[in-house]
């Protein structure tokens, strides 16, 4: 399947799928930082606005990275759940038993409406995440 690169932000690079799924990766294991974490959610909520609609995200997670101490704060905080209107629903893959533990505790973290799941394997990720059903979201004006 072909990938078209939309942008890299630190460490995370992110991917438009034919199907409309934006897919992300990690290049690096170094944690992630508050300043990362927020970097990431205003790139997601001006995509969304952007497309109109809310954002299906496929995340590799078999190079996942570390949270700052900071950065878990702040997903946990009530700051952050102001981007889970721009999530339809976000898909976590992990297929070895690093990336499934700290895909977990981040699952365990961010308890809000946004629908996460993880998965071991992209295909079940895939078929999940385009059964979500779509959003809408307006224009930033």
């Amino acid at each position: 399947m072909s990938l078209e690169k939309i942008a890299t932000l630190g460490e995370t690079t992110y991917y438009l799928r034919p199907d409309g799924i934006i897919y992300t990766e990690n290049s690096s294991d170094s944690p992630l930082s508050i300043a990362a974490i927020k970097e990431s959610f205003e790139f997601i909520k001006k995509l969304a606005i952007e497309r109109g609609e809310a954002l299906l995200l496929l995340n590799n997670f078999n190079s996942a990275q570390k949270l700052s101490k900071e950065a878990r704060s702040y997903i946990r905080s009530t700051e952050s759940e102001i981007y889970n209107d721009y999530v339809s629903g976000s898909a976590l893959v992990a297929s070895n038993p690093v990336a499934r533990m700290i895909g977990n505790f981040i699952l365990g973290l961010k308890q809000s409406e946004q629908e996460v799941k993880m998965f071991a394997s992209e295909e079940k990720a895939v078929k999940w995440l385009l059964s979500r059903p779509k959003k809408v979201v307006a224009s930033a004006n």
